[in-house]
């Protein structure tokens, strides 16, 4: 099979983006929702969401998601992580 070069609209690009980020949300949230935990440590949330450590401290500066401490580990709830995937998919 040869794959040549697809032509398409700026406004086509950005709906293809659209759909394609909303159904990686949608997967996300379900893949949340059937952990039998509620709170997920911050390696495996950043795995899951696919980001960076880095990144979720910053989520957890601008109030997206809330660390929950216990000693020296770092947890997330599970309802804070599919609050924050809401907010987060439509803030643009």
């Amino acid at each position: 099979m040869q794959e040549g070069i697809i032509v398409t609209t700026q406004k086509e690009l950005q709906n293809l983006i659209s759909e394609t980020l909303d159904n990686k949300i949608k997967e996300l949230k379900l893949e949340l929702q059937s952990k039998p935990t509620d709170l997920l440590p911050r390696k495996e949330v950043a795995k899951i969401l696919n980001v960076s450590e880095g990144t979720l401290y910053n989520w957890a500066k601008k109030g997206y998601l809330t660390p929950v401490s216990i000693g020296r580990r770092v947890y997330y709830n599970r309802s804070d992580i599919n609050e924050a995937l809401i907010k987060l998919s439509y803030k643009n």
